[in-house]
Formats: structure tokens, sequence, C-alpha cells
């Protein structure tokens, strides 16, 4: 009885010899077609967890402040050069 048994190498010889039957187009297609809802229902839910984890994630980031300075030129006639014998007040009569 025991002697009978096939080995592990003779099992392995027979599954390995056995053709498998050839998987078709049209059962793919068939398959997708009867899980369509299914599909389409699952890739909603992704995307609605996407969604919701993507819009915590924006909220709940630290808030980027910006501040905004006056601007001011001070501008002192005296700190600009003159030409020799001008005043400050004559400079808009230079030739």
């Amino acid at each position: 009885d025991y002697l009978d048994r096939p080995t592990h190498h003779q099992l392995d010889r027979e599954i390995l010899l056995e053709p498998e039957p050839p998987l078709s187009v049209s059962h793919f297609t068939h398959v997708i077609r009867r899980y369509s809802a299914v599909i389409l229902l699952s890739l909603a839910g992704v995307f609605l967890a996407y969604l919701i984890i993507a819009l915590a994630v924006y909220l709940m980031s630290p808030v980027t402040q910006i501040t905004s300075q006056m601007f001011r030129l001070d501008w002192r006639p005296d700190s600009h050069p003159r030409l020799a014998g001008q005043s400050p007040r004559r400079l808009h009569r230079v030739r």
C-alpha cells in the first residue's frame, strides 16, 4: 500500500505535463462586465477616501502667514551728490 503511492517527483511531472486550458479574452470581458458595478463602486470608494484624506491633510497642515511691510523710500537731497555751486532746489534747472 505504501509502495504503490506516487512519489513527489512523479506528482510534479504529472502536474507539469497536463496542459491547462487556454484563457480566452471573451472570458475576461464577461467577468469584467459581470463585476462592473462592483468595480465602479470600489473605484468610487477609493476616490472618496483619497479625497477625504487629502482634504484632511490640507486643512491640518501648518498655515503659512504672509506679512507685508510698508515700503518707504527715504530720499534726502543731502545724501545725493550735487554739481558744484548748485543748491538742491536748483537741481531741476541743470542744463
